[in-house]
């Protein structure tokens, strides 16, 4: 059996796929360099907001920064995420071509091409990410099945808030009512919340069905998974910043959308349909 169709495979029966130590020295030195960069960014566009007294979604419509920053739904001095790395970076897209993208079509059987990314910041304290499903804040494109590449650029723990994943969804959910919104072959959409503070999390009632493993990984170590595995996360409890980046990605018979998307959210910063399952002011649905 191939590695390509073993990888292959695995995601398929599980919906992610750890691979250790896949990124080497030369691959985090470029990440590092790109973080410091894209992160001092980040931190200025927040500080800029503060300084002119405007909302992220005014600078983003009318000054049109590069790197997308969200802070900390508690703490808006904070960066929870920021994105645009491929767009924004050299080094990313060198690291992406030759480590990541190889990895991904292995893991989906065909050529993917980039639909967003994202680096967390997962500050003590804070960081925690609700149990949802990807997919369900992707179903504005045309794209249905994604694999995304978390890359570890620090330890992911329990204490810290590693990844959480149900691997027995599919089974889990067969004998609740309602739990099931919709198939993308033999990939269930499980019933989430429209609205409120749960937007785009999987209901409370799937939820409690679901059995969660945590994936701890080392720096340098990537994870794979796909749009319809579960997971979660819990808050970082460590006195440490937690920080990884993650790279999504769809089939390119599905078309590149990854600057369409990037040019939406900056028009629509504040639409709560691009922060669903997240701990940010916007992720809230208010009717």
């Amino acid at each position: 059996m191939s590695a390509a169709l073993s990888l292959f495979e695995m995601i398929r029966a599980h919906g992610y796929v750890h691979l250790p130590e896949l990124l080497g020295a030369r691959d985090l030195e470029l990440l590092e360099r790109a973080h410091a960069r894209l992160a001092e960014e980040a931190s200025e566009i927040l500080r800029e907001a503060r300084a002119e007294n405007v909302s992220l979604a005014e600078i983003y419509r009318s000054k049109q920064p590069s790197v997308v920053v969200v802070p900390e739904r508690d703490n808006p001095d904070l960066v929870c995420r920021f994105e645009y790395l491929f767009g924004a970076s050299a080094e990313v897209r060198a690291v992406l071509t030759d480590k990541i993208v190889p990895a991904v079509d292995a893991a989906a059987g065909e050529s993917c091409v980039l639909f967003k990314d994202k680096c967390n910041e997962k500050n003590p304290g804070g960081g925690a990410f609700r149990p949802h499903q990807d997919v369900a804040a992707y179903l504005r494109f045309r794209a249905r099945y994604h694999i995304s590449a978390m890359v570890a650029l620090d330890e992911a723990t329990e204490e810290n808030g590693c990844v959480q994943f149900a691997v027995n969804y599919r089974g889990a959910v067969s004998e609740i009512s309602g739990a099931v919104e919709g198939m993308h072959g033999d990939l269930p959409l499980l019933s989430f919340y429209r609205g409120g503070r749960q937007n785009g999390d999987i209901t409370d009632e799937v939820s409690a069905a679901l059995k969660w493993i945590p994936v701890p990984a080392k720096r340098g170590d990537v994870v794979l998974f796909d749009s319809y595995v579960p997971h979660y996360s819990r808050p970082n409890l460590s006195q440490s910043v937690r920080r990884a980046m993650f790279f999504t990605f769809n089939p390119a018979r599905d078309g590149y959308t990854y600057e369409e998307y990037y040019r939406l959210k900056r028009e629509r910063y504040d639409a709560p349909e691009f922060h669903m399952s997240t701990p940010t002011e916007h992720s809230e649905l208010r009717s």
